[in-house]
């Protein structure tokens, strides 16, 4: 379930957001390419893990429209 609605990822704010979020993403990205400590590595994905989780939120489907799928 977003706590956002469509109409807040069409704001200003988002927007500005967006851009911040995928320029940090891509500067964390480049750090974890570098070769270091696991636990730097790890933590360097823990933090681009949270990036995509936010990012993603625009697309995350509207629970009262999105399809159900079978369970397995």
């Amino acid at each position: 379930m977003s706590v956002l609605g469509p109409e807040d990822f069409d704001s200003r704010t988002w927007r500005k957001l967006r851009e911040h979020l995928n320029a940090r993403l891509v500067a964390l990205r480049t750090r974890n390419d570098i070769d270091q400590p696991a636990e730097k590595t790890a933590s360097l994905r823990g933090r681009i893990s949270q990036i995509k989780e936010l990012l993603a939120l625009e697309r995350a489907p509207d629970p009262e429209t999105a399809e159900e799928t079978p369970s397995s």
